[in-house]
């Protein structure tokens, strides 16, 4: 791949005096832009994209760029940000996308805004947005050091001012099993941030615990310690069969 990363923003595809545009009128303006979107792409093998599908662009153009990336026979990667239940206007048309960018992705990686906030009802969307946001640049600067599933992928964490690293586990647990099942987490990979200032048996402790939670699903445990500031864990989990997103779409069903 080139050296560099081409960076192609959602705002670059869609100008035009509408107001208020629909999600259909945006995503027919992204496919007039098919080209330009395949020339960013040319020169590389593999593609991440980050969608945030509790947003009206986000849910119009993922599925457009998707699609150009299989026609184009690029590995894609993709990571999603699902929308807060409260969101309902937005909810059937996010799992619409959600499934169209498995389809076309390698492997795909959710994070979901609601499940964060059950497990923190005292959050504001803001702090979301950005916990969601620094769990998910903990994945992709892990990528080229392991291996992430071809399944769907269930992105949790927690918020960051926890007193120890047991209790961030725990909110991580909730906010996976909110939105899949215990028995279909398949695989985890426990990030866990700053783990060179951590004792290694308060880092043994969380491997086994988690290990003890996911022992009847036969989940495998990895661990991936890095060196952040703040002690906190990151879960990404394999999850078989379906989760809450497919009931987002009860036609799809």
């Amino acid at each position: 791949r080139p050296p560099r990363s081409t960076l192609f923003p959602y705002t670059t595809l869609f100008r035009s005096s509408i107001i208020n545009p629909s999600v259909q009128l945006i995503r027919g303006s992204a496919y007039k832009t098919e080209q330009d979107i395949k020339s960013k792409i040319a020169n590389y093998t593999t593609v991440i994209l980050l969608a945030n599908l509790a947003g009206k662009t986000g849910l119009a153009i993922a599925p457009v760029v998707s699609e150009i990336c299989k026609e184009s026979d690029k590995n894609l990667i993709s990571f999603v940000i699902m929308p807060f239940k409260y969101e309902k206007d937005r909810i059937f048309n996010s799992g619409i996308s959600l499934k169209r960018l498995r389809t076309d992705s390698k492997c795909t990686v959710v994070l979901d805004n609601d499940a964060l906030l059950e497990s923190n009802p005292d959050l504001n969307p803001r702090s979301c947005y950005n916990i969601a946001d620094s769990a998910i640049m903990h994945v992709i600067a892990s990528i080229k050091d392991s291996e992430i599933a071809p399944e769907t992928n269930i992105l949790a964490t927690s918020k960051d001012n926890k007193q120890n690293l047991e209790e961030s586990l725990k909110d991580a647990l909730k906010m996976l099993y909110d939105s899949a099942p215990a028995s279909r987490v398949k695989r985890s990979i426990l990030y866990v941030s700053g783990g060179n200032n951590i004792p290694v048996g308060i880092i043994n402790s969380v491997a086994n615990l988690s290990r003890g939670i996911l022992e009847k699903s036969n989940s495998q445990i990895d661990v991936a310690v890095n060196s952040a500031e703040e002690p906190k864990v990151v879960m990404l989990s394999s999850i078989q069969g379906m989760t809450k997103f497919d009931k987002y779409d009860p036609l799809g069903m």
